[in-house]
């Protein structure tokens, strides 16, 4: 008798067995997720009733997810989306985010305004563009090094003081590190295809590294510790920059730089500079204004 209930089982294992594995072929295991705000923002897209079991075939098919905003805490689940290219998760209360480590198809990814603080599992994702990684807990961005295909990335409003790792992203064009705890810009003095870059709100006194970046059209500088800004000389091709807020006296390198003109815009508020009429600073103030650069002082 013991024998045939071995036998029994036996077959009855057997047939679970085989039906998991036809199952997995077939793509038709379910998906499971542990945020019900996360399954929600994907039946939306995928167009799928409550009902309707989300499959591995299924969320294979997702290629875009736009779920800002929705109260999204765990993204496990989101791992079987292996055909992402697009993912905006802003505004959520995200902590992890482990579950990305296998989107290598990603172009773009927006974290911002999350709780996250550990982006190593980012390395792997070396297709994206676009990273937005902004208003989190991030200090370390060393996994960023890997990334050489960014072209835009957002830093701004975390914890960061060491940039060494972005010194790799030549196909940088814009790049956003505003109120962070950056003091050397050095590792920015080779990333030559910048066209905007914003290092507001930081603690930068030496803006010698960016005497290079002459493809730059739009520089805000505003609330750092600067006082020369003879290497803004070359960059003749601002047609925006904001120095407000700094320890400038001289104004003078603006004027010989002959880019700066018609239809440009320049901040100079809260510097330490002699406003009277008919000293330099307003004879500079007003050589830029005859070039038709508009000056807000």
């Amino acid at each position: 008798m013991e024998r045939y209930i071995k036998v029994f089982i036996f077959f009855v294992l057997f047939s679970l067995i085989q039906n998991s594995i036809s199952t997995l072929v077939a793509g038709q295991e379910v998906v499971r997720f542990i945020d019900p705000n996360l399954e929600k923002a994907i039946r939306s897209t995928l167009k799928m009733p409550s009902d309707q079991a989300i499959t591995m075939a299924k969320i294979k098919e997702l290629k875009t997810l736009r779920a800002s905003a929705k109260n999204i805490k765990s993204l496990s689940g989101l791992e079987y989306a292996i055909n992402l290219q697009v993912l905006y998760l802003d505004k959520n209360k995200i902590t992890d985010i482990k579950p990305l480590i296998k989107l290598i198809n990603l172009q773009e990814l927006s974290l911002g305004a999350n709780e996250i603080s550990d982006i190593s599992p980012l390395a792997s994702l070396t297709s994206l563009k676009k990273l937005n990684l902004s208003s989190n807990q991030i200090e370390d961005i060393s996994t960023l090094s890997n990334l050489t295909d960014l072209q835009e990335l957002w830093l701004s409003f975390n914890r960061i003081s060491n940039i060494s790792p972005l010194a790799r992203l030549s196909n940088l064009r814009m790049l956003h590190l505003s109120s962070n705890m950056i003091s050397d810009i050095n590792p920015l003095s080779r990333l030559t295809n910048l066209r905007e870059l914003d290092l507001s709100s930081n603690q930068i006194n030496n803006i010698n590294p960016l005497g290079n970046l002459t493809g730059l059209q739009e520089l805000n500088l505003a609330s750092n510790l600067v006082s020369d800004i003879r290497p803004l000389i070359n960059l003749t091709s601002l047609r925006w920059l904001n120095l407000n807020n700094n320890q400038i006296s001289d104004i003078n390198p603006l004027v010989s730089n002959f880019g700066l003109g018609q239809g440009d815009t320049v901040y100079i508020q809260n510097n330490y500079l002699d406003l009277t009429p008919g000293f330099d600073d307003m004879n500079n103030i007003q050589t830029l204004q005859n070039r038709g650069v508009k000056v807000y002082f």
